[in-house]
């Protein structure tokens, strides 16, 4: 309110001056002060006066000033409209002022809200990484066997998913064949895949794949599996070149890669290598370590 009457202090002296010529009229209607008002007369040739309480008989005086000088009271209310305009244009700058500043105030908490959104989006992403960190997929070759007793026809592999989130197979080889030399475990290039490549399994699932196999191995596993398993003594008096037995070690084997859940595009490769190795009955581990593992 000061500070309002200090930038108005003509408005505050019209409204003073107003209020004591109010109270001043109807003051007059009580107490018993009165006044002459006189005025010449053209048609009697004489002054005439009449007697008025004081509060009509300064208003009728007031009324009879402003009407002999009607051309200085209308420049006395031009210049209030004047004044009134000024005002007008000086709330209307102001009110111009206060909306830049509103706008700019609303551009800041717009900005803000956007940076609050991108920390939030980040913070989720965070816990995303995190929660991939901590619930890593991890894939492992279970078992493998032949589908059915008796038949050389088919293997089957069980690929298990013992982390804490799915996993995607992405590329890789698995294969099963007669080693002769250690380097043969080297090529690790990526082959045909089958039914495994782009196979999702989710945390804890394990999942039975299929592999044709070839004729000789076949023959070979359904001879030692069939006759010399109930004859071993047989292999003593059979030549090598009377069964064509294949030279080298029969294994099955495989290096997948595979990610996690994010995908191809973000999630983080991971590889598992496995090899099982033909002793009669089945494919059993390897007493080494490193021949089976999962990153």
């Amino acid at each position: 309110m000061l500070r309002w009457s200090q930038k108005h202090p003509w408005l505050i002296s019209l409204t003073v001056i107003v209020a004591l010529l109010v109270l001043l009229f109807f003051g007059s209607l009580f107490i018993q002060l009165t006044g002459n008002l006189c005025e010449y007369s053209e048609q009697a040739h004489k002054t005439e006066c009449a007697n008025h309480h004081i509060g009509p008989f300064a208003l009728l005086w007031i009324i009879e000033i402003i009407d002999s000088h009607n051309g200085f009271v209308t420049a006395i209310a031009t210049l209030v409209m004047a004044g009134f305009t000024g005002t007008l244009w000086r709330a209307t700058i102001e009110q111009g002022r206060l909306t830049e500043r509103a706008i700019k105030v609303s551009e800041k908490q717009i900005a803000l809200s956007e940076a609050q959104t991108d920390i939030l989006a980040k913070q989720k992403e965070i816990s995303r990484l995190q929660y991939f960190a901590e619930h890593r997929p991890r894939l492992i070759l279970r078992d493998v066997f032949f589908s059915s007793p008796n038949n050389w026809d088919k293997l089957t592999f069980e690929l298990s998913n013992i982390g804490g989130s799915e996993a995607k197979i992405i590329g890789g080889f698995i294969e099963i064949g007669f080693i002769t030399d250690e380097r043969q475990f080297k090529d690790t290039a990526g082959r045909d895949l089958g039914r495994t490549s782009g196979a999702v399994l989710g945390a804890g699932e394990l999942r039975q794949f299929d592999k044709d196999v070839p004729t000789e191995i076949r023959d070979y596993c359904a001879l030692e599996e069939g006759f010399y398993g109930r004859f071993p003594d047989a292999r003593r008096i059979v030549t090598d070149d009377a069964r064509s037995t294949p030279s080298g070690t029969l294994y099955f084997l495989g290096a997948v890669t595979y990610v996690d859940g994010r995908g191809e595009e973000f999630g983080i490769t991971r590889l598992s290598v496995f090899r099982r190795e033909w002793k009669s009955s089945g494919f059993e581990r390897t007493e080494n370590p490193d021949h089976e593992y999962a990153d």
